[in-house]
């Protein structure tokens, strides 16, 4: 698992991981509540930051 932030006072956490399917049966393996599931691939943006670290330099011609 890469980062675990909950977004808020309803009880949504959301996880990022290389390995989500691994996640899901450690979570579900150790009786790890949840009512509402939604998995979804990481946008070009969220793949681009992920893989240079968050940096990027505008280049101008």
């Amino acid at each position: 698992m890469t980062a675990v932030s909950p977004d808020g006072e309803d009880g949504v956490v959301t996880l990022r991981a290389t390995e989500p399917e691994a996640v899901l049966r450690t979570l579900w393996a150790r009786g790890v509540p949840f009512d509402h599931l939604e998995v979804s691939r990481a946008s070009l943006e969220e793949a681009f930051l992920s893989l240079t670290g968050g940096a990027h330099e505008e280049v101008r011609a």
